[in-house]
């Protein structure tokens, strides 16, 4: 049968009609005197506007950045929506923003992807709506756009991490050391900050299976030491007119040399290194921790309270309040965890903490499908630990030598935790875990470990 022109026009403009209906722009928000805002926790946080009432109030009245005035925030509803309208000057959105992005923020205007930001924490979403504002103050100090795109994005995350140190959710320190870690184990795949110059160059090396670490932690880390030379006023005039070397007080060219050595240093020399092997368990054994999270502290005891089977596997228990986690015997490697007795995770095999015996440097890779129980979902997690060297480490309990273990994500490079074994008390006497929300921090107080 021929084919109906007229029939197959019509079919064209209602699609089309569909398309535009479903993508619809959000009608935006105006955000012109937002009211001063400082959660305790990121749980205080209820809506966008909130969170970037916070945002403003940080940035404005810490860091002593302008408000972005008039500023329309647009909450679309959907990925179709927010692809259709977020682009510059109304726009579509350039597919691969659409595959990452979850806000995206151009002069005056900030679009958020709500279909994205659902079930995602706030502490995450805020470091998010951070970093995009960021880039509306970039636009205030200069509409031109003129800077490097390592300038601009490393300067938003240098905002991000500014914004949730002065909320108290996670010390500035702490994510430049994070960013140093995962950017130095990289040293040998690191670019020049000369090949993140313009978005092109920086999209095709963030979009690599190490992109966030080898891009915007390593620009973060730039902008860290150029906020040191020229600080606020500095980064905002350079904004305005791009002099380098008037602006920071150095070349680009020697910046650049500086920077790039300073990233594939040698570290300080460790402690000598010993190898340990296994401790055994006993029931009974107990540590008693300190421990802080974004506006929380408090004390945990973990206590090791029965051996028992499961699955075949001969394991420890260890009780913290109503959790409690299943340690195979064989290598103190969690298998399982509970709530109120009732089994919540489980691993296909054992999430190994140790590769005994454990020396310094050494490096081993744990893998594990974790099974969610109420939620009847699996995910496959790989994960590469590290053991850098033998630290001494200073918790209330004292100080020891320990053995240092870093975990990354086996193909991202992200940092996750870092934790201080130390032999005599059998279990780590320090741990500080890496979450959306910010850092949560264990230290020991005391043990019971003979």
């Amino acid at each position: 049968m021929r084919g109906c022109a007229s029939c197959t026009l019509a079919l064209i403009l209602l699609v089309s009609a569909v398309h535009r209906g479903l993508a619809q722009p959000s009608p935006p928000v105006s955000i012109s005197d937002p009211p001063n805002f400082r959660p305790r926790t990121p749980g205080e946080i209820k809506t966008v506007e909130e969170a970037m009432a916070a945002v403003i109030t940080v940035t404005s009245k810490d860091l002593g950045l302008p408000i972005v005035k008039p500023l329309y925030l647009h909450l679309h509803k959907d990925t179709n929506a927010f692809a259709a309208n977020a682009g510059k000057y109304g726009h579509r959105l350039r597919p691969e923003m659409v595959k990452f992005a979850i806000a995206v923020a151009e002069e005056g205007r900030f679009h958020v992807n709500m279909e994205r930001a659902r079930g995602r924490t706030w502490g995450a979403l805020l470091r998010t709506l951070a970093h995009e504002y960021a880039h509306n103050i970039e636009y205030v100090f200069s509409s031109l756009n003129r800077a490097s795109q390592w300038i601009r994005e490393g300067f938003a995350d240098w905002v991000a991490a500014k914004v949730i140190d002065s909320l108290g959710w996670q010390d500035y320190a702490l994510s430049v050391q994070r960013a140093r870690l995962e950017v130095q184990r990289q040293r040998s795949s690191l670019p020049n900050l000369s090949e993140l110059e313009d978005s092109y160059k920086w999209s095709v090396w963030a979009n690599g299976p190490i992109g966030p670490i080898v891009t915007y932690r390593f620009a973060f880390l730039a902008v860290d030491k150029l906020m040191a030379r020229g600080g606020v006023s500095g980064m905002g005039k350079y904004f305005a007119t791009p002099d380098f070397r008037t602006h920071f007080g150095i070349s680009w060219s020697e910046f650049e040399k500086e920077f790039k050595a300073s990233m594939t240093e040698a570290q300080p020399p460790a402690l000598a290194s010993r190898t340990m092997e296994k401790p055994e368990w006993k029931v009974g054994y107990r540590w008693v921790y300190k421990w802080k999270a974004p506006g929380q502290n408090g004390t945990l005891t973990k206590e090791i309270i029965k051996e028992e089977v499961l699955d075949g596997l001969p394991a420890y228990i260890l009780r913290a309040g109503d959790t409690a986690e299943f340690f195979s015997r064989e290598s103190l490697g969690l298998i399982a965890t509970s709530l109120k007795d009732k089994l919540v995770t489980q691993r296909s095999a054992p999430h190994e903490f140790f590769s005994w015996p454990l020396g310094a440097p050494k490096e081993w890779q744990t893998a594990f499908v974790l099974e969610n129980i109420p939620q009847k979902t699996n995910q496959k997690l790989s994960y590469l630990k590290v053991i850098p060297a033998v630290e001494e480490v200073e918790v209330p309990a004292g100080t020891f030598e320990s053995f240092k273990i870093e975990t990354y994500g086996a193909e991202s490079g992200t940092l996750f935790t870092e934790q201080w074994y130390v032999p005599n008390v059998k279990w780590f006497v320090k741990t500080r875990n890496y979450l959306p929300e910010g850092v949560r921090e264990e230290q020991l107080t005391s043990f019971k470990a003979d």
